[in-house]
């Protein structure tokens, strides 16, 4: 199915620092991360909607990794083999969580996380045909010493008589689904706004002081961030200023792209907002 062998194999190492050389390795047998994939739908109908969930389980005190790593760590990442004229959006992961250790800081997962894929049927479906998924994951687990770990799942879902049935999960896929982030335009808390030029571009956030703020970014090809604070104000709110270089040229005429994440918490409470910075500023 996959191309890259070793399914079975993690490797046990102490995870070097940029710059430092490699250490030494041992095979160590899989088992702190479960994947488990499962979609909303138990029926697919021609051209409708539906979605895959990737559902990691990760050993208590142990975490993976988000799309951007940090200071130091691997991506996860996902694959899927769709069966022909399926189309497959993008893997969508759920804001992260900083994750320091001896002063090194990375973005990952600890517990449980469900990344989300938007698949497209075809406008014709043969009646009485199996649709099959198949799905390759690695990742990165680590609590001192860090295991590489991958999995090989596959979902079959057959085509629909009628109107597409929900499955049992999707209950979890909509939670997931939740969890992931939303557009900016979505931010109703408090303010929130670009400033300055598509080369030189400024996100600023204000919310009531009961809330916290962090921006976590993405690394982006042609863009280059440079990290604010977040600031309280003399009215008792807070604010978080960050700045993004963009190299216009070198992206060309494609739309700006997502260069991060916005967390805003209360206690609990959390919401998750995609940055992209808007065009036309």
């Amino acid at each position: 199915m996959f191309e890259r062998p070793g399914v079975l194999l993690v490797v046990a190492c102490t995870l070097p620092l940029a710059g430092a050389a490699a250490a030494s390795c041992e095979s160590r047998p899989a088992g702190d991360v479960q994947l488990a994939v499962y979609s909303d739908v138990a029926e697919v109908a021609a051209g409708s909607t539906f979605h895959l969930a990737f559902e990691f389980t990760i050993e208590k005190h142990w975490h993976i990794y988000w799309l951007n790593a940090g200071d130091t760590g691997m991506p996860t990442e996902i694959e899927i083999k769709a069966p022909e004229g399926f189309s497959v959006g993008p893997v969508l992961f759920p804001g992260p969580r900083r994750l320091e250790d001896a002063g090194v800081m990375s973005f990952g997962y600890e517990g449980e996380a469900t990344m989300i894929a938007e698949v497209k049927a075809p406008a014709a479906l043969p009646p009485g045909s199996d649709w099959r998924f198949d799905v390759r994951a690695d990742w990165l687990v680590c609590k001192q010493a860090c295991l590489l770990g991958s999995a090989e799942r596959s979902i079959t879902l057959r085509t629909a008589a009628g109107e597409p049935t929900a499955s049992p999960d999707s209950v979890r896929v909509a939670e997931a689904r939740r969890r992931l982030p939303q557009p900016l335009k979505e931010f109703k808390i408090g303010r929130a706004a670009w400033t300055g030029t598509p080369a030189a571009a400024r996100f600023e956030a204000t919310v009531p002081g009961d809330f916290d703020l962090e921006l976590f970014p993405l690394i982006v090809e042609g863009v280059e961030s440079c990290p604010g604070l977040v600031e309280e104000l003399p009215d008792g709110s807070r604010r978080l200023a960050w700045a993004f270089d963009v190299d216009v040229k070198r992206l060309g005429p494609a739309p700006p792209p997502t260069v991060g994440v916005l967390r805003v918490s209360r206690g609990d409470e959390q919401w998750w907002f995609d940055l992209v910075p808007e065009a036309g500023r």
